[in-house]
């Protein structure tokens, strides 16, 4: 099995929604203006006016080979060459929020999805989501 096949399948789609999501929500920007209009940005990849698929190009382009495969940890460690944070994705809840102390374990997605109850598959859901936000807080 090649690794670029297997870092193209499960890193793209992580880095671009980790992107939308966070890269610059918390001043990761070289710049500290207020107007985000002149705002500059050391890298594309943290501009948030660029489009998704802009900025996945960008860091995936500055990334080598072994740092594209430390980011499929769910830990991964920051890359301080071109200013990516460390982050965690040990928290998916795909079955609710099993990996925290106290959070519940549900039946796997096939199982709820068994159920064909889109009722119970929301609660799941909702009380996944008090767990997480409970437990963050």
């Amino acid at each position: 099995m090649r690794l670029v096949p297997l870092v193209a399948c499960w890193l793209v789609p992580l880095v671009a929604c980790w992107l939308v999501g966070s890269c610059c929500a918390e001043g990761d920007a070289a710049g500290s203006s207020a107007d985000p209009a002149i705002e500059t940005y050391a890298y594309p990849w943290q501009n948030p006016s660029l489009s998704t698929a802009a900025r996945t190009d960008n860091l995936i382009s500055l990334l080598t080979v072994s740092e594209k495969a430390s980011l499929l940890n769910a830990g991964a460690p920051a890359i301080p060459r071109i200013s990516l944070p460390p982050y965690s994705w040990g928290r998916e809840c795909e079955r609710g929020d099993a990996s925290g102390k106290l959070g519940t374990a549900y039946p796997t997605g096939l199982a709820l999805a068994a159920s064909f109850d889109p009722a119970l598959v929301q609660d799941v859901a909702e009380q996944t989501a008090i767990e997480v936000h409970a437990s963050s807080a």
